[in-house]
């Protein structure tokens, strides 16, 4: 299955992206924040469990999963 994303044209002019409001908002909080990942139907899949805590180092540009996403 090919899933390809659609044109977003939402009929009016927009001169933001999705990442100024992203750092617009999370910004001054001084937390890195990351975007863009391949999460979703795509080829390359990242599965990231829900409600898991992760570790995200911005220096180093890497997010790691810290705990099991299921219960054993």
């Amino acid at each position: 299955m090919n899933c390809t994303p659609k044109k977003i044209d939402p009929g009016f002019y927009r001169e933001r992206s999705l990442e100024d409001i992203i750092f617009d908002i999370f910004e001054h909080m001084g937390k890195p924040t990351i975007y863009g990942l391949p999460l979703g139907h795509t080829r390359d899949i990242a599965t990231i469990p829900l409600g898991v805590h992760g570790l995200l180092d911005a220096t180093k540009g890497t997010f790691s999963i810290i705990e099991k996403g299921v219960v054993e």
